[in-house]
């Protein structure tokens, strides 16, 4: 795996920096998730399968920035 300036792994919390590449093994039922400093993910409710029920409510994870790094968004 190739990672940029830094990433954080979801997991544990733990901060990847980079530029840097490495190798890691996951079993079946493990789903990696690295996100970027300042990242804006959004997520919904569980479901078996699509249009089980409404994205109701819609879920919106805000990853926090690094140390002095500013960023502004409009929505």
């Amino acid at each position: 795996m190739w990672l940029p300036k830094r990433v954080d792994r979801v997991a544990d919390g733990q901060a990847l920096i980079g530029p840097a590449s490495f190798e890691r093994s996951f079993s079946i039922e493990q789903t990696p998730v690295y996100l970027r400093a300042g990242a804006i993910v959004p997520m919904q409710p569980p479901m078996r399968y699509t249009g089980e029920k409404p994205v109701d409510p819609l879920i919106v994870n805000v990853w926090p920035l690094a140390r002095e790094q500013i960023r502004a968004t409009r929505l």
